[in-house]
């Protein structure tokens, strides 16, 4: 999980690949390579799945307007062709079945969303992006048996072991890669690869905090919210198309759908990837208090000090951390809920409560049973 971008999106390094679960707990495999380290990068957030409309669909839309008459065409002088009520008659209609017929609900969380992309062809998109990423980061890629690469792992693992059964008949390999790079990002992309940079680790301070980035970004997998975005960049061209068909100038029609619904979708996500993700850790036994301060000190390394949030909160991918955080401490009761549900002992009255567990993680990944390359 987080901020932005497709191609920003993936960013990180491997865990252990968990081999394709049918049902049982999943195992995990790693990469490895030389590690660098690069210049210092904003503390932000960036996710597979978030590119932004290229020139060439905007230029299409543009030109297939034109031909109906749209203010976009020179010769159009603002006003409608003669077959542009038809057309618009005929997308809305057309548009308007095909979008009902492919609602579906997150199965966690029971949101109605607009996809149309298979798992398959989201697979394949996590595919593409997983080997850009291992190309670009190639020769920073942390070996698999550095000590972040194991903390990050072990981890993950745990997370990992908690999910539901749908999740794992998707097909999905779970893979971690650290990559030695001082920029506090993390991903998991869409095919289940997880990246985490390593200047972000600072920012988590403990496995408490690196479980909350982690089960964000997992959550998103989970959701499939790489494949909703993709769904939802054909609603925004048809919803350009039809604006700019009515004679809106193609700038404003694309701006208007980019305010009014990409980004509130994107925030919604956002939202629920935190509310997921927190439910994720808990049932982890992780400790999901420990949230709240890990959004707090991602506010204190960006340099934000609350002010102009409403403006940042309508032009932004994601919530602004204050708005998090909010959200975060009136989901703890339940979550705390589902810790204890779990079975997990009482960390404020355990000593040791993290450092036993991290070590018993780190026993279980060392088995033989765990692939490592």
């Amino acid at each position: 999980m987080l901020r932005n971008t497709v191609r920003q999106a993936v960013r990180s390094r491997a865990i252990p690949a968990l081999p394709r679960a049918t049902g049982a707990a999943p195992a995990v495999r790693t990469a490895t390579a030389p590690l660098h380290t690069t210049a210092r990068a904003p503390a932000q957030y960036k996710r597979f799945g978030e590119r932004a409309a290229g020139a060439s669909s905007a230029t299409a839309l543009s030109q297939l307007a034109s031909r109906f008459g749209g203010r976009g065409s020179p010769n159009g002088g603002g006003r409608l062709g003669g077959r542009a009520p038809l057309l618009i008659v005929v997308v809305v209609g057309a548009g308007g079945t095909y979008y009902v017929t492919h609602l579906e609900r997150v199965p966690t969380t029971g949101r109605l969303r607009f996809i149309d992309v298979s798992a398959a062809q989201e697979r394949q998109m996590g595919d593409d992006a997983y080997k850009q990423t291992l190309q670009e980061y190639r020769s920073r890629l942390e070996p698999s048996n550095s000590a972040q690469t194991r903390r990050v792992r072990a981890v993950a693992e745990r997370l990992i072991r908690t999910l539901d059964g749908e999740v794992t008949t998707r097909g999905i390999e779970w893979d971690v890669h650290v990559v030695n790079v001082n920029e506090k990002n993390a991903f998991v992309l869409p095919n289940g690869k997880i990246f985490v940079m390593s200047g972000i680790l600072g920012i988590c301070k403990d496995d408490d905090g690196l479980a909350t980035v982690l089960g964000h970004e997992i959550s998103h997998t989970i959701a499939r919210h790489s494949a909703e975005k993709a769904s939802g960049f054909k609603v925004l061209m048809a919803f350009a198309l039809v604006a700019e068909l009515c004679g809106l100038d193609i700038g404003i029609s694309r701006a208007a759908a980019t305010l009014l619904l990409s980004l509130p979708n994107s925030r919604k996500m956002e939202t629920e990837a935190d509310h997921m993700g927190l439910e994720l850790m808990s049932k982890a036994c992780f400790d999901p208090r420990e949230a709240p301060h890990l959004w707090s000190r991602m506010q204190a390394s960006e340099g934000g000090s609350g002010r102009g949030d409403v403006i940042k909160g309508l032009v932004s991918t994601h919530p602004v951390n204050s708005a998090r955080i909010k959200s975060i401490e009136k989901w703890l009761p339940d979550a705390l809920q589902h810790r204890a549900v779990a079975g997990c002992p009482e960390p404020s009255t355990v000593s040791g409560f993290r450092s036993a567990i991290s070590d018993a993680g780190e026993r279980f990944m060392s088995e033989p049973r765990f692939a490592h390359r």
